[in-house]
């Protein structure tokens, strides 16, 4: 599928994962640009790997796009949606993490997500 478009759809506990674009050349895959949709009826199958976190119960829904490129991996028009609430997303990280993109902005982000109802969330360390 190097270069060319494909689509891959992935079913596992009741949830379903589609993702679908254009990977780049190995080895590095840069180049690559691809659509996803993960959506599922409960997260409650995934409280294991997510240990930690307290996911909320009910349908839920992510989708977007991300491309890889030599210096960055771009997020756009991400759009979650759990437990009646949203979150929307569109970042670029710098490549390796914490470098600068430009202009004074760095790769790192953080998102406030303990305000998601349902949800609990670790604390999480931040940056003076």
């Amino acid at each position: 599928m190097y270069g060319s478009a494909g689509k891959s759809d992935v079913d596992a506990a009741g949830a379903r994962f589609e993702v679908g674009g254009t990977v780049g050349a190995a080895p590095r895959w840069i180049g690559t640009a691809m659509n996803f949709t993960f959506s599922g009826p409960d997260l409650a199958p995934f409280q294991d790997p997510c240990r930690g976190y307290g996911l909320p119960a009910g349908p839920f829904q992510a989708h977007g796009a991300f491309e890889y490129g030599d210096s960055r991996v771009s997020l756009q028009n991400v759009t979650i949606t759990a437990a009646g609430s949203e979150a929307q997303i569109s970042t670029d990280f710098a490549l390796p993490l914490g470098a600068t993109l430009g202009a004074g902005r760095t790769g790192s982000m953080f998102v406030q997500a303990d305000r998601i109802s349902g949800c609990s969330f670790p604390t999480c360390p931040t940056q003076a």
